[in-house]
């Protein structure tokens, strides 16, 4: 088995912090469209710090990838414009991801279309998962 070298290991750290960026980008075009952020962009950037030290401390937490807990992040923030909702949210979709042993980002569309087709807010999502928990 070969070691990777130097210039190797520097063009997928820059790979995965483009990756990192564009989902970061994806999530402030999602946030943006709340008018609590309209002529407000100190805390949009306040959010969007605070979105990825929580995307930081679920990956180490649940042992997943920055970037993964990041995609989860922009697909709850299409229906959820708060950092605390999307913060719960995304780490029911992880929950649901461990126990069930299915990829991140199908947990987070799963919950999304859930959410969307039954009209539920996050509590409500809540609740549904701990039942269907509990009745498998």
């Amino acid at each position: 088995m070969a070691l990777a070298t130097p210039v190797l290991m520097i063009e997928k750290i820059m790979d995965y912090a483009t990756e990192v960026d564009a989902l970061t980008g994806k999530i402030r075009q999602n946030l943006e469209l709340n008018e609590q952020y309209h002529n407000n962009a100190k805390k949009l950037e306040q959010d969007l710090s605070h979105l990825k030290d929580s995307a930081g401390l679920f990956a180490m937490g649940y042992g997943a990838k920055l970037n993964e807990v990041m995609e989860a992040q922009q697909i709850i923030s299409r229906r959820f414009k708060d950092t605390d909702t999307i913060n719960f949210v995304t780490n029911l979709a992880m929950t649901i991801s461990r126990l069930d042993n299915v990829p991140l980002k199908l947990a987070a569309e799963n919950i999304e279309s859930v959410i969307l087709q039954f009209k539920l807010g996050p509590e409500e999502a809540k609740a549904v998962s701990n039942q269907m928990a509990v009745a498998a």
